[in-house]
């Protein structure tokens, strides 16, 4: 399978999931979804396999850490502002304070999350295991 081809079904297999989430969801079906999203990667995985063309290469892997990093730097910068107004206005309305809390707890968690995985990786790569 070429490269084309993969791309091809990869954005046949996302339009079918768009379609059918979007119509259980509506129908109050929350499990379909679930289903065609697992049943969708695994498609993807296994025409992915059939390639035999070259998909990505080391500066495409670089560039998705550069990415990954600043997205969350990002992310992490804008919750954090959240939070800091919400805190603010909490005298406003006390649900504030609640979405204020939970916006540090994700925050924390986020980046306890990305620590983690970070030192995993970094410990497998030390032994010379596969990454991914």
């Amino acid at each position: 399978m070429t490269t084309k081809q993969f791309q091809g079904i990869r954005v046949a297999i996302a339009m079918m999931l768009a379609v059918s989430v979007s119509i259980a969801v509506s129908l109050g079906n929350y499990l379909a979804p679930i289903i065609a999203i697992i049943a969708g990667m695994i498609i993807i995985h296994l025409a992915k396999r059939q390639v035999k063309d070259v998909l990505a290469d080391e500066r495409d892997y670089k560039l998705a850490g550069t990415s990954a990093r600043w997205s969350l730097g990002i992310f992490i910068t804008i919750m954090l502002i959240g939070f800091f107004i919400l805190s603010a206005l909490k005298d406003k309305n006390p649900e504030f304070a609640n979405i204020a809390t939970l916006l540090a707890y994700l925050t924390c968690g986020l980046m306890l999350l990305n620590s983690l995985v970070f030192y995993w990786l970094k410990y497998r790569e030390s032994r010379g295991q596969k990454i991914l």
